[in-house]
């Protein structure tokens, strides 16, 4: 993968506020609304680069194949497994139900579902996370993979439409907190707005986020 970093350049407050007041005239603007506009804004370039990505796109046609699928689960499982090992233990004081989100043990059981033995989920290459975080690039980091299950809830309806898989035969790592996906994010999203406004970190954590968006899609583009 580039070591190449990320350039982010802040959005001025004053423009954000001025774009969500011409659409949202009736609602006050806050400090959450600012921040959480400048974080789409911010993440929006990888964001889209990963979207277009030949794995991304493949995974969402209508010919996607069990091999693609089970590639694109390898591939995930290489960079989620890592990721967990150093980001999870960073946040355990932040973010409350942080166990509750592992999704490591779902990528397991869907490879094994999928026909990968034990062995060989072992030898899947895992991605080089940086082990040096501070909690606002942990937090970052964490927002981009978090966000990813809403998407996932997507992937999940297509994977089931064409090739039959579901979360007891393969696709569980798309459908981790079930019909509570929506709750999880809302309370996800709450701790981190709380975290970056009371500590200041809002500019650290869009810096993370949007590294951390072009470190999958170096690591896609590359697996």
């Amino acid at each position: 993968m580039s070591s190449a970093a990320v350039t982010y350049r802040p959005i001025a407050g004053a423009k954000i506020k001025d774009h969500i007041m011409n659409t949202a005239t009736t609602t006050p603007v806050s400090e959450r609304d600012i921040f959480l506009q400048q974080l789409r804004e911010g993440t929006s370039y990888w964001h889209q680069q990963l979207e277009d990505l030949e794995p991304s796109k493949a995974i969402l046609g209508e010919a996607v194949s069990r091999e693609q699928y089970t590639h694109y689960l390898k591939t995930m499982y290489g960079f989620v497994r890592p990721f967990e090992t150093i980001v999870y233990p960073q946040l355990s004081l932040l973010i409350p139900d942080i166990e509750d989100r592992r999704k490591t043990a779902l990528l397991e059981k869907d490879l094994e579902l999928l026909g990968l033995a034990k062995p060989e989920i072992a030898q899947i290459p895992l991605c080089p996370i940086p082990a040096d975080l501070q909690a606002a690039q942990a937090m970052g980091r964490m927002y981009v993979i978090e966000g990813s299950t809403l998407g996932g809830a997507v992937i999940y309806k297509h994977i089931h439409k064409i090739l039959g898989i579901d979360a007891e035969s393969g696709a569980a790592y798309f459908q981790p907190y079930g019909q509570q996906a929506g709750t999880y994010w809302k309370a996800f999203v709450n701790n981190m707005v709380a975290f970056a406004l009371e500590q200041k970190k809002e500019q650290e954590l869009i810096v993370a986020a949007t590294e951390t968006f072009r470190e999958i899609h170096d690591w896609f583009l590359h697996s």
